[in-house]
């Protein structure tokens, strides 16, 4: 996942409980978090708390070679409700091979590996979006759903039949229209998640860019003659 996805997917996380739940997600994420995260507890609180919700628990990471320490809440936002909250890439010392993706990739498995289970066994309700939501998201919602409808209607094969072509094609011009920016990788993903061949996905990919591009290119011939 890409540092956006991974940033979109830690503060849309959400858990929620009765009773005395939540409480208990916090004791467990002790036992579940990957052994590397700490709590932060007393003195060590202080230059954080009043970033954070009243509540709020906070832990961090130490730098590695591949990463940055990390520090990052889990906010309480109510009685019955805990989400991701802030997320502070510690940059002193900057290690020589780190990346904001391995940073991110940290922060997801504190979520996936320590949370998640967490939450499972307090008795919470979590919700995390998927890859798929996420990417979704980032669309205009009539272009999202034109392409659901696309690739949910199609045989998931190449070439397109003549109906498969109408609906791509009308995907594509609403991205055109709304001047929408997409990642390619996380288009191959979508794709590939939908249930699309390597070999379709690639070609889709590389089509849509190309006819994206033939479409620009049109505009600006109308807009100058």
């Amino acid at each position: 996942m890409s540092p956006f996805q991974c940033a979109s997917r830690w503060h849309w996380w959400v858990a929620t409980g009765e009773g005395d739940s939540l409480s208990r997600l916090i004791n467990h994420l002790d036992t579940f978090r990957p052994t590397e995260w700490r709590r932060l507890v007393g003195e060590e609180l202080q230059p954080y708390e009043s970033s954070g919700r009243p509540g709020s628990a906070w832990y961090s990471l130490g730098a590695t070679d591949l990463h940055v320490g990390i520090v990052l809440a889990l906010e309480r936002t109510g009685e019955s409700e805990i989400r991701g909250g802030r997320v502070m890439l510690l940059k002193t010392p900057w290690p020589t091979n780190s990346t904001v993706p391995a940073a991110w990739g940290q922060v997801m498995r504190f979520l996936d590996e320590g949370i998640v289970l967490a939450a499972r066994s307090a008795g919470a309700s979590i919700r995390v979006p998927t890859v798929e939501e996420l990417f979704l998201s980032q669309l205009p919602r009539d272009v999202a759903d034109s392409l659901v409808t696309f690739s949910k209607q199609s045989r998931k094969m190449l070439p397109l039949e003549r109906t498969e072509a109408e609906r791509w094609h009308s995907f594509v011009i609403g991205m055109h229209r709304t001047k929408t920016g997409i990642d390619p990788q996380e288009f191959v993903e979508w794709l590939s998640t939908e249930g699309w061949s390597r070999d379709s996905v690639e070609e889709l990919s590389t089509r849509f860019f190309e006819d994206s591009l033939l479409l620009a290119r049109y505009a600006d011939e109308v807009s100058a003659a």
